[in-house]
């Protein structure tokens, strides 16, 4: 799981999120939906499968709600979410 830089400053941060046992009779899917404020990326393990736009707060601030499709089967340290102001970039190298 990504996390910003403040928050794995708590070692053990990414276990008050889910339960992170790595025994592969407790694998599982994910059904991921998370809300976050308008404009910054939003990327998991697995495509989108819809996104919108909701009033969220108690000031009523824009927030992007994308719902991405179910995992497969898998680890909990293997879930990845990256929230942030992301821009993809493309290079290219030449081999010789």
């Amino acid at each position: 799981m990504l996390l910003t830089l403040d928050l794995l400053a708590a070692k053990r941060l990414p276990r008050t999120v889910l339960p992170c046992l790595d025994d592969p009779a407790l694998k599982a899917t994910f059904n991921v939906t998370v809300t976050a404020p308008q404009g910054l990326t939003l990327l998991a393990n697995t495509p989108a499968a819809g996104a919108a736009t909701a009033a969220v707060g108690a000031d009523g601030l824009n927030a992007t709600v994308v719902a991405f499709q179910p995992s497969p089967v898998m680890s909990a340290y293997q879930l990845a979410l990256a929230v942030g102001y992301l821009v993809a970039t493309n290079a290219t190298s030449s081999s010789r």
